[in-house]
Parts: C-alpha cells; sequence; structure tokens
C-alpha cells in the first residue's frame, strides 16, 4: 500500500502522499539518500505552523490536481468518442434489445424484436416487451432489419 501511494498518478500528475500534502519516503528515496550521502535535515515547526503550511500545500496541490483531472478527462473523451456510434432510433422501429438469459443473470443475449414506443430522454427509448413496458438506454439497442418476402420481390 505504501509503494502504490508513493508513485504518481497519470491522472492528478501527484501521488497520493503528495494530494495530502506529505512527501513519502520508501525504500528508493531512502536509497537514493544512501548513494548520494545526501542527508535529510527534519525541518524544526511548531504544530501551528506546521497545519497553517499543511493546509497551504493542501489547497495548492488539491487546485492543481484538479486541473490535471480535467485534462485526463478530456483526452479519456476523446479515445472514447473516436470508437462511439450515434444510434438514433424513431417511434415503431423494431429493435433487439440485450437482456440477461433465463439460465444466468450475467450472461447477455440479444431478444425481440420489439417496438420503440418513444424515446425518453438523450439515449433512452421506452420498448413494448410481452405484456410491459421497459425503458432501455440506445447501448442496450440494436435496430432490427426485416427482411422483404420473395414473392414481394417477384411482383
Amino acid at each position: 500500500m505504501f509503494a502504490y501511494k508513493e508513485v504518481k498518478q497519470d491522472c492528478f500528475g501527484y501521488s497520493a502522499f503528495e494530494l495530502y500534502g506529505r512527501k513519502g519516503r520508501g525504500a528508493m528515496s531512502i536509497l537514493r539518500e544512501l548513494m548520494t550521502n545526501e542527508k535529510v535535515e527534519p525541518e524544526v515547526k511548531t504544530t501551528y505552523e506546521y497545519m497553517l503550511d499543511l493546509k497551504d500545500r493542501q489547497h495548492s496541490t488539491f487546485e492543481l490536481a484538479q486541473i490535471e483531472l480535467q485534462k485526463s478527462q478530456i483526452i479519456q473523451k476523446k479515445y472514447y468518442d473516436r470508437r462511439t456510434k450515434v444510434i438514433t432510433l424513431e417511434k415503431g422501429d423494431e429493435v433487439f434489445v440485450l437482456l440477461p438469459t433465463d439460465s444466468n443473470k450475467l450472461q447477455l443475449q440479444r431478444k425481440g424484436p420489439f417496438e420503440i414506443l418513444e424515446r425518453v430522454r438523450g439515449d433512452d427509448y421506452r420498448i413494448q416487451l410481452v405484456g410491459r413496458t421497459k425503458t432501455f438506454h440506445a447501448n442496450m439497442l440494436k435496430k432490427y432489419w426485416s427482411r422483404e418476402r420473395e414473392d414481394s420481390v417477384h411482383v
């Protein structure tokens, strides 16, 4: 746990220790001190001075971490949006719905086709299932394309 807390996180740009105004003194920093004969002199402060200094360091670190997190979220959204397809469905369209199987609730399969009754909000659609209606996100739906009958093609 100590090793995890002293590693800088990409999304924040700080380690967990640094976010709380401390410097983790792990095996690598101790080894570096021994190899370079570097001495770390502890800074002597009153409790009050220490608390004020800690509060200031935490405040500035949290602000910088928030900025770094926002940058990271923008980059992650850009990567996510590369593979995202916009699905638009209309009232009356038929769709397959991704639902759990009867034997295993963790295993999913497409069932249907079911009719779309309405678009509720954003990417949510109300679907007419057998005997009831339910709302699903567009990610759980796949448009059903019916095949034309052979006798209607030869007319």
